[in-house]
């Protein structure tokens, strides 16, 4: 039966099921008893066969103008002998229709988006070329699509990319998102041949009807196979390496014509094209079909490695080798690791270890090496479809979805560190990536070891810079930047000290231009009596920066503190030659790194002078005389702090002072005496000297209890320093103000063993509680604010020479006996001459004018207003910004 129509014509041919046209044996056998044929003028001729019983909706569109319908039916001899059990061989119904070419929008598309169904292969039956696809919209179709595709065919298609683009790899891809345009058979629609799995089936599972797909990475089928598929479904996409893909369609020679639907759909298939450009360095494609991968710590210190987007084949691998320098080590976390199921048996639950990934310390592939020469490595995880690696997710979900928010770094539990400078990560493909997708991202970071300068000291983190008065004169300060000495690497605290030592004729400026932290528990606020800034803490975590100065080798000063971005910049200059920097961070967890916590100064050695005077006191006692608080070149140290320190680190210092209390409705002076523990920030103790009254204001260096045991650890140090907040001028007149002081210690100690108030010492000054120093008993000076120290009834005995006036005694005794005798002798001798008495006279007594300058002692100074004893942990004089 032939049907022809004109040239813009295809017929549409629809045959109604065939009920006994012989029987179907196999895809492979034949028909032996009969066959229906379909062919057509001017193209090659197809010996593929339809027979057996069929049901279901057959249409067949034509390529050509004309077709041929063959039907052909053996009757066995069976048969002839028994006419009247035969009926008739064969029963069928043709319906057929002409459609114009534009109407068959599924085949060529619509105007102007028609499709390119590719350039056909002269003397073919369906080969075909494709070129340019990212130019054209390339359709890849089976014949006749989309009706019955012909019966045992080959068809090649051939997809090349010849645009040129600079430095760029042209990559080509096959897919098909309409799971309604692939639809291969691959198995019987009857219902007497079983269930059989519905979707794509992949590699053996096609073998049953022999109808499948083959998807080769180049020109030829030489090239290596990406996948062999058929079914129906969704087919994902399936790229190659390079410019050039081969898809081969296979169909067997013999089909029974069986539909799985009584309506009308598609058969056969088509698949759109991609292609896209990736640089030519890039590691996301197996250039030259190898997918092995160098990454230096030269060319990117940190980095995402992905999964390669071309398709793999089975049985290969994709090698990651990192090497670092000798300080690094490797540090690699996973973003994100899916396995992503898609053809055949995959698409359910996997248990078994398909496609594994290997991780080793050391480089696995050493082209340096001599082959076979063993190689250094150790295993470090071992991972596949059932023991995913641990993932950092938070990570690749901010940055996949453009959120500019900071996020927690990746802990060790989350990550892999190599001991060395070399890592080698291995993905093993035993499954195509086209049935069985591997999709990660892999965080890779090349630790240095070192805080990026040389640490000072032997110290982890210490620096120092030290000026030769000539060339060295500024530079630069920094955190450092290693993981190694953060919360990732398993550290809680940080402290790290940077020293800048100018030369005798400099000072320090430094300008503080960067600081960032990760806590929100710290605020930096401005001291109401020193005006620098200070650290305000409200939780365990924070880092700050505190800039001290060296006015004494051993002892700090504490000028400014800042943890946080809100007053920078910060600019000061220093009044001694030494100047340090402290960066503390407390309490960090696993996810914190450099770039949570980093400070960045800028030093500067300038020529001026700084105070040569010591201003250091240490002793029993003494006195300190302020003066004028203005800075000139000629009085560098009017503004230099001073220093009190008891001979004795035991002991504690007691000092009095004139003037009030700086909350005293009194105090109408703007100076300010500040009395600062060594090492603190924050003044403990601050008064308002006065030296026109007579009011007295003593302080001691530690607190007490009611019991007389201390309440805190006592200072054997104290600084001081005066200051004048005076708006209309800038550097007020002070003073002169005078300060004594004494070292002292308890007079009376509790005694844990006996759990009683033990008395401490004979030299007391009762109405202070405490003992002063031996030397300064009865020497003359009132000490003790009452006089007791220099009262006739303790000094009596001391002040009086008992030694000569015991010899001098001895040798009256002696002579009185001596005159005795004599004068006994003479008055025998005279016999009643009358004998002439004299009086001695006696030594006078000291006590009315001791006690009468006690008396004075105790007057001199005035009423003693009150004493007070520094509480370190009250006394905070802090304004918020």
């Amino acid at each position: 039966m032939n049907i022809t129509v004109q040239e813009k014509f295809l017929t549409r041919s629809h045959v109604d099921p065939l009920r006994s046209l012989g029987d179907f044996f196999s895809y492979n056998s034949g028909c032996p008893q009969g066959w229906m044929q379909i062919s057509e003028r001017d193209r090659p001729y197809s010996d593929g066969y339809w027979c057996g019983d069929g049901k279901g909706f057959n249409i067949y569109y034509s390529e050509t103008s004309t077709v041929t319908l063959t039907l052909k039916q053996f009757i066995p001899m069976d048969y002839i002998h028994f006419e009247n059990l035969f009926q008739a061989p064969f029963k069928f119904r043709l319906s057929y229709k002409t459609l114009r070419m534009e109407q068959a929008v599924l085949r060529y598309g619509r105007h102007p988006a028609a499709k390119d169904r590719g350039e056909l292969a002269p003397g073919s039956l369906c080969d075909r070329f494709f070129t340019n696809c990212d130019e054209h919209r390339c359709a890849v179709q089976s014949p006749n699509y989309p009706g019955m595709y012909p019966r045992h065919i080959t068809c090649h298609y051939i997809l090349r990319q010849t645009r040129y683009v600079r430095y760029s790899r042209p990559l080509i891809s096959v897919l098909q998102k309409n799971r309604l345009k692939f639809n291969v058979k691959d198995r019987s629609a009857l219902p007497s041949q079983g269930i059989f799995p519905q979707g794509l089936q992949i590699w053996n599972s096609c073998d049953l009807v022999h109808d499948f797909l083959m998807f080769y990475d180049g020109n030829s089928t030489d090239a290596p196979l990406l996948l062999k598929v058929c079914g129906s479904g969704e087919l994902p996409p399936i790229t190659s390496t390079g410019s050039e893909m081969l898809v081969v369609f296979t169909t067997s020679r013999f089909d029974e014509p069986t539909s799985e639907s009584l309506m009308p759909r598609k058969m056969g298939f088509e698949l759109d094209v991609k292609v896209n450009y990736l640089d030519m360095d890039s590691q996301r494609f197996a250039r030259n079909r190898q997918c092995v991968f160098h990454i230096f710590s030269s060319n990117n210190r940190t980095g995402d490695v992905s999964s390669v987007i071309n398709s793999q084949p089975r049985n290969s691998t994709c090698v990651y080798v990192f090497r670092g320098e000798s300080h690094e080590v490797i540090w690699i976390h996973f973003r994100k690791y899916e396995i992503l199921p898609k053809l055949g048996r995959y698409t359910v639950n996997l248990t078994e270890c398909i496609n594994p990934l290997l991780i080793y310390e050391g480089n696995l592939i050493d082209t340096r090496l001599p082959y076979n020469t063993p190689q250094k490595i150790t295993k470090l995880a071992e991972h596949c479809t059932t023991r995913p690696p641990p993932m950092c997710a938070r990570e690749y979900r901010y940055s996949h979805q453009g959120i500019p928010s900071g996020v927690k770094a990746c802990t060790r539990n989350e990550s892999y560190i190599a001991n060395g400078s070399k890592l080698t990560v291995v993905q093993f493909y035993n499954e195509s990536t086209a049935a069985l997708g591997m999709d990660f991202v892999l965080r890779y970071e090349f630790v240095n070891t070192r805080p990026g300068y040389r640490p000072s000291n032997g110290s982890k983190c210490d620096q120092e810079a030290i000026s030769d008065g000539y060339s060295h004169r500024m530079g630069r300060f920094s955190a450092p930047r290693t993981s190694v000495l953060y919360g990732r690497w398993g550290h809680t605290h940080l402290k790290c000290q940077y020293r800048l030592l100018a030369a005798a004729d400099e000072v320090v400026r430094i300008t503080i231009t960067k600081f960032r932290t990760a806590s929100r528990y710290c605020y930096t606020t401005i001291n109401n009596f020193t005006g620098s800034y200070d650290c305000e803490t409200h939780g365990r975590r924070y880092a700050s920066l505190i800039v001290s100065e060296y006015p004494w080798n051993d002892i700090e000063v504490p000028r400014l503190c800042t943890c946080d971005d809100k007053v920078l910049p910060i600019r000061y200059e220093s009044r001694s030659r030494e100047l340090r920097l402290k960066f503390d961070v407390s309490n960090m967890d696993d996810t914190h790194d450099f770039y949570d916590f980093t400070f960045e100064a800028h030093y500067e050695f300038i020529k001026k002078r700084s105070c040569k005077r010591e201003q250091r006191f240490q002793g029993t006692s003494g006195e300190i005389v302020f003066h004028h608080r203005n800075i000139t070149e000629e009085r560098p140290c009017n503004n230099y702090p001073w220093l009190l320190q008891a001979s004795d680190a035991r002991k504690s210092i007691y000092f009095r002072i004139r003037g009030y209390d700086h909350l005293d409705r009194n105090c109408n002076s703007t100076t300010r005496l500040l009395i600062f523990k060594v090492g603190r920030l924050r003044p403990v103790g601050v008064l308002c000297p006065d030296p026109t009254t007579n009011n007295v204001v003593e302080l001691f260096s530690f607190a007490w209890r009611g019991s007389g045991a201390l309440e805190e650890q006592s200072t054997d140090k104290l600084v001081l320093e005066v200051t004048a907040r005076d708006q209309k001028n800038l550097y007020p007149k002070i003073g002169p103000h005078t300060l004594s002081w004494l070292q002292v210690s308890p007079a009376r100690q509790y005694d844990w063993a006996s759990e009683d108030i033990v008395m401490g010492c004979r030299q007391e000054c009762p109405e202070l509680g405490v003992c002063i120093s031996e030397e300064l008993w009865c020497d003359g000076i009132h000490h003790c604010p009452s006089g007791n120290d220099e009262l006739i009834a303790h000094c009596f005995f001391l002040s009086v020479p008992w030694a000569y006036i015991g010899v001098g005694s001895t040798i009256s005794v002696l002579l009185l006996f001596g005159v005795i005798i004599y004068g006994g002798v003479r008055l025998r001798a005279a016999g009643k001459k009358k004998t002439r008495t004299q009086t001695i006279p006696t030594l006078p007594t000291a006590s009315e004018s001791l006690f009468s300058s006690d008396k004075d002692a105790a007057e001199r100074d005035g009423h003693v207003s009150s004493t007070y004893s520094l509480d370190y942990s009250e006394m905070d004089y802090v304004t918020t910004l």
